[in-house]
């Protein structure tokens, strides 16, 4: 018997076996009490930005100088959230070494249930300790050049959509195209997380797709050899995630990205189902921790929703029902994920299956209008305020009809959090009931096929093109 998607399975047993090492393994645990007085410490820059006059760095290749934290071991795989006290007048530059001296803290947990948790938060980026009042010692003067490049890209694009937007509608594009959410005021992205369109805002597949798609196409264009332009538009995208510290929501994106620009080199189709596999596999090799965020989770159940769901709501013989497909995928998304949403946010967006439907036509316009502001922006003004005046009719579109939903009674069902074995149990319903309505349909197209030659007869594209979704949906 034959193993459908063997890589699919390996790539999962992967993920099971880092996530029980992580729980059975031997785990290095943050001592219970840190050291009262200053520490000093020398870490390599990760990233830095300015927030409320503050500058804040985030350290990594972590190293204490002498006794002065001696409770904690294992230094070079710790990272530490540096709070400096003042806006400092430095230009740090990333994979900087720089030495600094302040007090050593653990991030804060959540004091209530369903509240942001910062502890596992950064933790799962790889920044297990907060240091605050820290004091600059030195800087080194070498440091990565590449990165560094792409992160002057990124800030000269955010300074682009700070010039022609209002801060509004910046920190809302900030946190579309640049990843950045610091811009965006508290009450704003609380209304997009009531509502439920809070994912709009994360670097995800529409965004990589619009991106390295255009590039590839236009590679197309100018005549160049499908492997060179698979390349090009690859090395682009894998910069872009670089740019915007490649978040889990982006690096999936980009591997399933690559995967169906490489398929049809090899002469093979996109198994979408493989390609996400794959990316889990490496996000739980790289860090399990990121297998229980539930960013990451969202990410990935949204996908399958996708790829899986949404295909057992249409009738790929015939009637395939294009008008109410923005429904449909937006009803395949919220049901594969409202487990996770539960368990994390302890309530339900009831609206959020129309709200997405009338916000998510705009947004690739929106992406595509941000770019044309982050390129022209700074050589060519015209195109670039254009850009920035149908942006701003787009978001107050977003802004009434959030207003609207945010208003009415009920908008958000308080459920609690569901019990593991409860959304386990749920899951593998869903599976099963999935597997048997695309068998079901698969079996009736089958008969269809064979019962109507002139189907196949007649129109030969059409029927290659039904053949290839039985391959894919299967």
């Amino acid at each position: 018997m034959r193993i459908k998607r063997p890589f699919m399975l390996f790539c999962i047993l992967i993920i099971a076996v880092c996530i029980a090492k992580h729980y059975i393994g031997e785990k290095i645990l943050p001592p219970r009490e840190l050291p009262e007085t200053a520490v000093t410490l020398q870490g390599r820059i990760d990233a830095w930005e300015v927030r409320n006059e503050r500058t804040i760095l985030y350290l990594s290749e972590i190293y204490f100088y002498g006794d002065s934290a001696k409770e904690i071991n294992n230094c070079n795989s710790i990272g530490v959230r540096c709070y400096v006290k003042a806006k400092a007048k430095e230009d740090f530059k990333l994979g900087q070494a720089v030495a600094v001296q302040g007090f050593l803290t653990l991030p804060e947990s959540a004091r209530n249930p369903g509240e942001f948790d910062a502890n596992i938060y950064y933790k799962s980026k790889g920044y297990d300790y907060v240091m605050y009042e820290a004091e600059i010692l030195s800087c080194g003067e070498k440091f990565d050049y590449m990165v560094q490049g792409l992160d002057e890209v990124r800030r000269y694009a955010q300074r682009q959509l700070e010039r022609y937007l209002i801060p509004e509608d910046a920190g809302i594009m900030s946190a579309m195209l640049l990843g950045d959410k610091s811009l965006m005021e508290t009450e704003t992205k609380e209304l997009y997380r009531e509502v439920g369109i809070y994912h709009i805002l994360a670097i995800s597949g529409l965004h990589i797709s619009m991106i390295g798609g255009c590039i590839y196409k236009l590679l197309k264009k100018l005549q160049m050899k499908p492997v060179a332009a698979v390349v090009i538009s690859l090395i682009f995208i894998i910069f872009y995630g670089v740019m915007i510290g490649m978040p889990p929501s982006a690096f999936r994106a980009i591997v399933m990205f690559a995967f169906g620009l490489v398929a049809p080199i090899f002469y093979r189709s996109h198994d979408k189902l493989t390609s996400l596999a794959f990316a889990g596999a490496c996000l739980a090799v790289w860090e399990p921790v990121l297998m229980f965020d539930a960013g990451v989770q969202l990410s990935f159940l949204a996908v399958m929703g996708i790829v899986l769901l949404y295909p057992t709501f249409l009738d790929i013989h015939r009637h395939h029902m294009k008008v109410a497909d923005g429904l449909w995928v937006s009803f395949a998304v919220t049901y594969m994920t409202v487990p996770v949403i539960m368990r994390t946010y302890y309530e339900v967006p009831l609206y959020s299956l129309l709200a997405n439907v009338c916000v998510l036509p705009f947004v690739p316009v929106l992406i595509g209008l941000g770019l044309v502001i982050s390129i022209f922006g700074g050589i060519w003004s015209f195109p670039a305020k254009l850009s920035a005046m149908v942006i701003h009719m787009i978001l107050w579109f977003y802004e009434r009809i959030l207003a609207i939903f945010a208003g009415r009674p009920g908008n958000s069902y308080v459920t609690g959090a569901p019990e593991i074995w409860r959304i386990v149990v749920f899951y593998i319903v869903l599976g099963i009931m999935i597997w048997i309505i695309l068998k079901v349909k698969r079996k009736l197209l089958i008969q269809s096929l064979y019962s109507e030659n002139d189907y196949a007869e007649g129109r030969p594209e059409e029927y290659i093109r039904v053949q290839k979704s039985l391959r894919i949906t299967m």
